[in-house]
């Protein structure tokens, strides 16, 4: 309520999108859309952990914009804005110059590296995960991790900031295939989620591209 309120309030002609509010197709005839989570990793949360988030987007024709994700407990502040860069608490932010896949560190869920679940079996990675996709980025985005991988459809709201936090810091961000991910569209999920740095991404995406669901 807070975040709607300050928001819509100082832009008023904006759209909005966000888990806790109904969604309506009013969103869509704006071009400048505010896309909200004001509370990713839920679970972390729920069980009084430190890793869960507040992530804000703007999305202007469809791509962030301006992207902030914050970290109440820690007083952490990830944010971007198109073409001026990425930064945490006001530092600048710089991905991992990793180019081989092999031995990387990657955030996921360990399961989803098994072997029968790809066409090509994924090399042998340092696994970590946490429970928040907007995290998942940010900390892809501060070299912490060289990638992060996520199966199945997310939603907008947990991927925009991020997405745009990892692209300024020098990343890459694209769904398994390797698209670009569009925002405020009708439907408000994402196949999937492969974050990098760029020196990574291609082969991410080869083996991200033979996914099998069943």
């Amino acid at each position: 309520e807070l975040l709607k309120s300050r928001l819509q309030s100082a832009r008023p002609d904006y759209g909005w999108l966000s888990e806790e509010t109904e969604d309506t197709d009013d969103r869509l005839g704006n071009s400048r859309v505010w896309v909200v989570d004001p509370i990713d990793g839920t679970r972390s949360f729920l069980e009084g952990g430190e890793h869960w988030c507040v992530a804000v987007a703007l999305i202007e024709d469809g791509r962030p914009v301006i992207g902030a994700v914050y970290l109440p407990l820690s007083d952490k502040m990830y944010a971007a804005r198109t073409g001026e860069g990425a930064a945490l608490n006001g530092k600048a932010l710089t991905v991992s110059g990793r180019d081989e896949l092999a031995g990387s560190r990657m955030i996921a869920h360990k399961n989803i590296l098994q072997p029968h679940r790809w066409q090509t079996p994924w090399p042998q990675v340092d696994v970590g995960m946490t429970t928040s996709l907007a995290l998942r980025l940010c900390l892809v985005a501060d070299g912490s991790y060289d990638a992060a991988l996520a199966v199945g459809s997310k939603c907008d709201w947990d991927l925009a900031a991020g997405d745009l936090i990892v692209h300024e810091a020098g990343g890459r961000v694209c769904n398994l295939e390797g698209g670009t991910l569009r925002y405020n569209k009708r439907a408000t999920r994402q196949a999937g989620l492969v974050a990098s740095g760029a020196n990574l991404h291609d082969e991410m995406i080869r083996f991200s591209s033979g996914y099998k669901p069943n």
